[in-house]
């Protein structure tokens, strides 16, 4: 089978992880952006590059990068935020698509900020998780220590499903018709409980399977 190469994304509060968990649990091979932030130090060039940045100020008392200690400094600076995202957003796209240039098949990524990122053309198809606003910030609450006003902010600061997802599709039609790659874009309602979803999720992944053997 040929590779096919889908991204997984979605709004803070979607159901994006969730979503992927599912899909890994049906067999495919799943790599995740946040998983790779998670052990993002273990490479001791990036390690050195962030400790030169911040100063031995951001370790713990191993020695290690302590995430506490940078996140207290980068999200109450928003220029130190920049020059981090500029170090390791980098390493983190970099780890991903060497993660799946290795990889056969269908291959699925969770990919949380892939609009922003603007990485949306290298992938074949994208899977949007869309949940009703008020389940989302309800669901992060829940999970966090953030009030709702703060999962409020945090939702208006990303990308915006409600008006630009529509945006997206639009601008994707025209660059097909001109001849350019477009990925394939699915839209995958989280509006009920765990097992419609995943009938949802089998469903796509049921039709990608279709069309790659039609090649």
């Amino acid at each position: 089978m040929a590779k096919y190469s889908i991204a997984v994304t979605g709004g803070i509060g979607s159901g994006k992880s969730f979503a992927s968990d599912i899909i890994k649990s049906l067999g495919y091979q799943t790599f995740s952006c946040d998983e790779i932030a998670k052990n993002m130090y273990d490479d001791e060039n990036l390690k050195s590059a962030v400790i030169n940045l911040f100063g031995e100020k951001i370790l713990d008392s191993n020695g290690n990068i302590s995430k506490k200690k940078l996140a207290d400094i980068v999200f109450s600076d928003k220029a130190a935020l920049k020059k981090l995202n500029d170090l390791t957003h980098p390493y983190i796209v970099k780890t991903l698509f060497d993660n799946i240039k290795n990889a056969g098949g269908v291959v699925v990524s969770e990919v949380p900020v892939l609009f922003e990122s603007g990485l949306q053309n290298d992938f074949d198809e994208v899977f949007i998780i869309k949940r009703d606003l008020k389940s989302r910030i309800d669901s992060v609450v829940k999970r966090s220590a953030m009030t709702e006003e703060a999962v409020t902010a945090r939702i208006n600061s990303q990308f915006d499903y409600e008006t630009g997802l529509p945006a997206l599709i639009k601008e994707s039609e025209a660059r097909l018709k001109s001849g350019f790659f477009s990925p394939v874009y699915t839209i995958i309602y989280n509006d009920g409980d765990s097992s419609s979803l995943k009938a949802s999720l089998i469903s796509a992944l049921s039709k990608v399977k279709e069309k790659l053997k039609q090649h």
